[in-house]
């Protein structure tokens, strides 16, 4: 059961969807969305869980030639205190500081289902549909990771193709991005999963320089590994 069980997990790694939070927008109308809040515990124990970093995407909707597709046209991050209270407040952003394709989106295009994520070093978020309204209070329930380091770092890059990247505005994910690849190498031993650490470093790179600077970071280091080895 345990094996299933990590199996299931890696698949969304120490993330969770849950249902929608209306948003009024018309097609000229600033871009908004939230507030955001709830409670972070621990799965185990049901006490409060500090230091879990909460990523919310506010996801819209596309029609294209090749069927519809569903990017993040906002993300926020938000900590959860020692009460494992967190809070995303309500934002603005005016049509013309978002991404172009926003500018184009209709109100039933914003009326979509957003994702609350969760991640904090050594633990995985619980499986489950939260439902919620700006009214009610969002719970995330967090369990400590049991598993092989392999295991771990594996759950920690599989995210990253869909789940956690913003088409919109990855820079604001930095903080969490540097947060995973510093848990990544603190505990990477072998040569496996140095590489998958790697991995995560490529992503923090690519949000922070760019696509080709972060390929070309990458490719340095793995000059340089070789160079290591044929000593």
């Amino acid at each position: 059961m345990r094996k299933v069980t990590l199996i299931v997990i890696a698949l969304v790694a120490v993330f969770a969807v849950t249902e929608t939070v209306p948003l009024l927008v018309s097609n000229f109308a600033p871009l908004t969305g939230g507030p955001v809040h709830g409670v972070v515990v621990d799965a185990n124990t049901n006490l409060p869980l500090q230091g879990a970093t909460v990523i919310v995407h506010w996801v819209g909707h596309l029609s294209g030639s090749h069927g519809p597709s569903y990017p993040c046209y906002h993300v926020a991050l938000a900590q959860s205190n020692e009460k494992g209270i967190f809070n995303v407040p309500k934002w603005n952003m005016s049509r013309e500081d978002g991404h172009s394709w926003t500018r184009g989106m209709t109100t039933s295009d914003m009326e979509k289902p957003i994702k609350v994520l969760a991640y904090k070093p050594g633990y995985v978020l619980e499986q489950g549909r939260v439902g919620f309204s700006v009214d009610e209070e969002v719970l995330l329930r967090m369990a400590p990771f049991v598993g092989s380091v392999m295991s771990r770092l594996s759950d920690l890059v599989s995210p990253f193709s869909y789940h956690v990247m913003c088409d919109a505005d990855d820079k604001s994910l930095l903080p969490l991005y540097k947060a995973m690849y510093d848990e990544a190498a603190a505990t990477a031993k072998t040569s496996e999963e140095l590489k998958l650490a790697d991995h995560l470093l490529i992503a923090l790179e690519t949000a922070q320089y760019g696509n080709n600077e972060a390929l070309s970071r990458a490719g340095a280091r793995e000059i340089n590994h070789i160079k290591v080895i044929k000593k």
